[in-house]
């Protein structure tokens, strides 16, 4: 079973450079132009897109749907994007000045957020067995679970970029990992 991530497309938030975490900020024109970009040029080897809760997550997904010529089913909200607390709405700058040691009041911890992920890989494989599946997710939830399974540390993951988990013998685990986003 394999099921690739693909991050949503920007916000206003993201050309800011603000923390999102958990709040719901929606895409902006140069997301959505990102998502109808990435929905030409992902391969043709989908039977299904899914995504977070998060209006960015469903929107992104209703745009590569469009173009991948499938239909969005439902959403998962364990691979919602994770919560920064109180750091989110900040710039990096702010973030750093207010905590220097990045411990954020009422973040969710990784160890938190990595299991809430491995379990939403394994409902979006039981929802949907025997599919090839599009999920639109999160830049940190993504990044952590790949490098969680993978045991390699990895760049952030920028928009609209995918990066696939295949199940093997009862464990997760990175299959492909593009070089670089299909757009920026």
């Amino acid at each position: 079973m394999q099921i690739t991530l693909i991050r949503h497309g920007q916000t206003d938030w993201n050309s800011q450079r603000k923390l999102q975490g958990a709040t719901d900020i929606p895409l902006n024109e140069t997301g959505r132009e990102q998502a109808r970009t990435a929905g030409r040029t992902l391969p043709r080897e989908f039977d299904v897109v899914t995504s977070s809760p998060l209006g960015r997550a469903r929107e992104t997904a209703e745009l590569l749907a469009a173009e991948l010529g499938l239909t969005v089913v439902g959403t998962h909200p364990e691979i919602t994007e994770r919560s920064f607390g109180e750091a989110e709405g900040k710039t990096g700058p702010e973030v750093l000045e207010l905590w220097p040691d990045r411990n954020y009041p009422g973040m969710e911890p990784q160890d938190a957020l990595v299991a809430r992920g491995i379990v939403g890989l394994d409902r979006i494989a039981a929802t949907h067995p025997g599919e090839r599946v599009l999920a639109v997710s999160h830049g940190a939830l993504i990044r952590l679970l790949a490098e969680d399974v993978s045991g390699t540390g990895r760049e952030p993951v920028a928009n609209l970029e995918p990066v696939t988990f295949e199940r093997v013998e009862g464990s997760w685990r990175v299959v492909a990992t593009p070089d670089a986003a299909l757009s920026a």
